[in-house]
């Protein structure tokens, strides 16, 4: 039995279609999961060498004619190396996470009669999503919200998000040893999810006065991504300020758990998490993107009173006052943060790979299918 997912681009992406592969792997121990990524670096770090994985190069939609351009041959060109892959070893079934560079594979797939199933973790369904929702089978959605943002015509089932088993399951003085962290501090997470955020790190170097008079009681684990990395890590030396500065961590489960208060952007997958932890958030959405989708997954948890907002203005001056207001108030009630994490996993799915993974099974159990070629996986490893 192979399956394929076609997702990549971050880790919001990319973690939930893991820990559905893993969930097959515990139900079938010889199913063959493949990743068709994205390009990037990130996505090759994230998926690592338990899996294979294959590249699909599609340029990103630009600004520019010039770009548009790019990304219309880019998507041409993977449309007929996608074909070739298929007819040559095609899947029993595709799950796609969305993102431009899953269209070639979704179209190929269903030219060829695969059944295919489509991610949407947000609270409202991107532009790619929208449009590939009419050519798959099922649509499996992290909130009720999101069925209103897809054509009446798709089927949409309301799953959760998939998350890694370890959040929600680890101890707190485990956490801690696991980061070297000081278990008699509380703790603030920073991240700006696995690429990291500048304009949220350039925010929080601007916060050292406010967080060095706090140092007694309260350390700091900030994820900064690789391009800002020394930049935090050399304010928070000139401060004293306790804690870790670090480039990205694939213990976010640990990083999560040991958190009393959460700092980020508002990602599908990062609220997931946050939700199976069970932490208080400051939410701080994407102030760039067009459809200002994390400002609607944020609308979720600040609705359940599971997190607070605040818009990031992008210039630190602009945004500190109401964020130093929110970290006060937040920081110094230790009843508040706990309300707010109950509320956080009120919404938990913890179930959500689990129910997927049947789903897929069950569609590829339905679906006749002929000994496939072994190229697929030497393929994969040799362009890994």
């Amino acid at each position: 039995m192979t399956i394929w997912f076609a997702a990549g681009g971050s880790g919001g992406h990319l973690y939930p279609a893991l820990s559905v592969a893993e969930a097959l792997r515990r139900r079938v121990p010889d199913v063959r999961c493949a990743f068709l990524t994205s390009g990037k670096a990130i996505d090759g770090q994230i998926v690592g060498a338990d899996w294979v994985r294959y590249p699909v190069d599609v340029r990103p939609v630009g600004g520019s004619p010039a770009a548009w351009h790019a990304c219309a041959l880019s998507l041409l060109r993977e449309r007929s190396r996608m074909g070739v892959f298929v007819r040559q070893s095609p899947p029993d079934v595709l799950f796609a996470a969305g993102g431009i560079h899953t269209i070639p594979v979704v179209v190929q797939c269903q030219r060829a009669g695969v059944p295919t199933v489509l991610f949407n973790p947000d609270a409202a369904a991107g532009r790619a999503n929208r449009m590939l929702a009419r050519w798959v089978r099922r649509v499996f959605v992290q909130w009720p919200v999101s069925i209103a943002t897809f054509p009446a015509a798709c089927r949409v089932e309301v799953t959760g998000c998939p998350v890694r088993p370890a959040f929600g399951r680890l101890q707190r003085g485990d956490a801690h040893r696991a980061l070297g962290l000081d278990p008699s501090r509380r703790t603030l997470l920073v991240t700006g999810a696995s690429q990291g955020a500048s304009s949220l790190n350039r925010l929080v170097v601007s916060l050292t006065d406010f967080l060095v008079a706090r140092r007694s009681t309260w350390q700091v684990l900030h994820v900064a991504g690789a391009a800002d990395e020394a930049l935090v890590r050399t304010a928070f030396e000139r401060a004293g300020i306790p804690g870790r500065v670090i480039a990205y961590t694939e213990k976010m489960a640990e990083a999560t758990t040991a958190a009393d208060l959460v700092l980020t952007r508002a990602g599908a997958s990062t609220l997931a998490e946050l939700a199976a932890a069970g932490r208080a958030s400051i939410l701080l959405p994407y102030p760039y993107g067009r459809d200002r989708h994390q400002y609607r997954n944020a609308a979720v948890f600040v609705g359940a009173g599971a997190a607070r907002m605040v818009v990031d203005r992008v210039d630190p001056a602009l945004t500190r006052p109401e964020l130093v207001r929110c970290l006060e108030h937040l920081m110094a009630d230790d009843d508040v943060r706990s309300r707010m994490g109950h509320a956080a996993h009120a919404l938990a799915r913890p179930d959500a790979a689990a129910t997927i993974a049947e789903s897929l099974l069950n569609m590829a159990a339905a679906r006749p299918r002929a000994p496939a070629p072994d190229c697929m996986e030497e393929t994969c490893i040799a362009t890994r």
